[in-house]
């Protein structure tokens, strides 16, 4: 059996990498950066600020600020026990540890940890919270987490990754070392026993300057982050010789696997790359814009593999931000109408267009004023269309949505807005007879003109014309306004003084709902 031994090393070195533009960020009311935790049975991020800060950032799954967890000093370090829902707090301004409800996000009580090192970075192994000393205090040590049974080992500032599969294994690192010497330790025994240790493969030399470290969901890798070699790669947890290599380049700082295993991201210089793991090329990357430095260690997806959470500081000091960056791969979605504008009554073809294969598309229609429903919902066809003919009866804006899946982003068409005209007619009556277009009165009859407005606008003004032949052109002769009943229509009356040639129409001017129409116009002739 061996004694824990570990490199001493200064503080972790800040790597920059820039994430996409289309990635939500919150800014944090922290100055640096310690550590972060995802929460997936209580839908939260955990995120902590290191030396200088006391608290614990609280924020829902989309990167919301849910509540700020105060007088923790020094927060760095954090493990969940997801069984009793704890959350355990590294405070270096303390020399404590403090545990903290997960459900009600309120601190439960604390234990001192001193004669040991004040704590910065932690880990649960073999029943024990594991911790170190880093920056001007360093040391190693581990404690039950009822806070009893302390005890110290050689060792300085560790960079650690418990097992999730095997809880006697634990990885320690010292960052910034060259060579990386990462230890792989069987801490079931007292004291514990070290497995295998030495520098992850590089390309000429060993590696150098770790960065992260995590181990793979089946316990049989170990993901590290080195400044060299240029690239990211998993490493057998059994004998430390490379599984994969993550092709990346520059410097890389942080690493993260999902919760099933399936992908991992990867912080690169301005770059995080994302991969199906064992598959060594990227099937995506995020770029920052403005640049962003990602802090060490600051990148965690979230529970479903989705999103990956990244912590990035500005290029002024104590501008710290967690951004949300998607894994998936992005999908464009249109929506095209044939006609823009129709008369009521009439029909229009939509088409939604989606960029990627057989999948489901939503097609939404919002008429104005009214709520959204669903108009069709169906799988593209091998062109990725979905095609649907709406009758809309008043002003509508559709839309196309894609929900996304494990590998494609959701989408939203940009929107495509149907107007609706309506159909004004015009009638006359109280005649004796017709010649041609022309309907005959007697001089002295009144001449009956009635406007409709389809759909009914009953309440609203339609407007009456009526227009006089005379040297050879129409002359208007009388304008009316009057309200429209409830049958939709409305009536007005003229009687001329003397024979003449007429025509009369209505014209309705339209609404928020509605386009205006304008009836065809009606000829009269009154005879002596």
């Amino acid at each position: 059996m061996k004694r824990i031994l570990v490199a001493l090393a200064v503080t972790g070195v800040l790597a920059g990498w820039f994430a996409s533009a289309g990635g939500g960020a919150t800014t944090l009311p922290l100055t640096n950066y310690g550590d972060m935790v995802v929460d997936a049975d209580h839908n939260h991020v955990f995120v902590t600020g290191g030396f200088g800060n006391d608290s614990v950032v609280v924020l829902d799954l989309e990167g919301g600020i849910v509540r700020v967890i105060e007088s923790q000093e020094g927060a760095a370090g954090m493990v969940l026990d997801s069984a009793s829902s704890t959350l355990y707090v590294a405070l270096s301004g303390s020399t404590e540890i403090s545990r903290i409800s997960s459900e009600t996000l309120t601190e439960l009580g604390r234990f001192s940890v001193a004669p040991g090192p004040p704590p910065f970075t932690l880990a649960f192994a073999g029943g024990r919270l594991w911790f170190s000393g880093c920056g001007n205090t360093p040391g190693l040590a581990s404690i039950t987490p009822t806070g009893t049974d302390l005890k110290t080992y050689d060792g300085g500032c560790t960079v650690f990754a418990s097992s999730p599969t095997d809880p006697s294994l634990l990885a320690v690192g010292g960052p910034g070392g060259s060579p990386a010497i990462v230890t792989i330790l069987d801490v079931s025994a007292d004291p514990p026993e070290e497995q295998v240790s030495g520098a992850p493969p590089g390309d000429v030399y060993g590696a150098s300057n770790l960065q992260d470290m995590v181990v793979t969901p089946d316990g049989l890798g170990l993901l590290v982050a080195c400044g060299y070699p240029y690239f990211h790669q998993s490493i057998s947890i059994n004998d430390l010789t490379r599984l994969v290599k993550y092709q990346t380049d520059a410097y890389p700082s942080s690493v993260a696997v999902s919760p099933d295993g399936d992908f991992v991201a990867g912080g690169i210089g301005s770059t995080v790359f994302l991969f199906e793991s064992g598959n060594g090329t990227a099937f995506r990357s995020h770029a920052l814009d403005p640049p962003r430095s990602v802090l060490t260690g600051g990148l965690a997806f979230s529970p479903n593999g989705r999103t990956v959470y990244a912590v990035a500081e500005g290029p002024q000091s104590h501008d710290i931000k967690l951004y949300l960056l998607s894994n998936r791969e992005p999908t464009m979605i249109s929506l095209n109408a044939s006609r823009r504008r129709v008369i009521y009554g009439q029909g229009s073809t939509l088409t939604a267009h989606l960029s990627v294969g057989d999948e489901p598309v939503s097609i939404y229609a919002t008429p104005q004023g009214g709520k959204k429903t669903l108009v069709k919902r169906a799988q593209v066809n091998s062109s990725g269309d979905l095609q649907v003919t709406v009758h809309p009866k008043k002003k509508t804006a559709y839309t196309a949505t894609y929900a996304g899946d494990d590998t494609h982003e959701a989408a939203v068409s940009g929107g495509e807005t149907i107007l609706v005209q309506v159909i004004t007619t015009a009638t006359v009556g109280g005649f004796y007879g017709a010649s041609g277009q022309y309907k005959l009165f007697h001089l002295g009859d009144a001449i009956r003109q009635t406007g409709k407005v389809v759909p009914n606008h009953a309440g609203q003004r339609l407007k009456f014309v009526a227009q006089l032949h005379s040297n050879g052109g129409w002359h208007t002769l009388a304008t009316g306004s009057f309200r429209i009943g409830r049958n939709g229509t409305a009536t007005a009356f003229l009687t001329p003084g003397g024979t003449a040639s007429l025509r009369l129409r209505n014209e309705f001017a339209g609404d928020r709902d509605h386009l205006g129409d304008v009836s065809p116009w009606r000829y009269v002739r009154v005879t002596g």
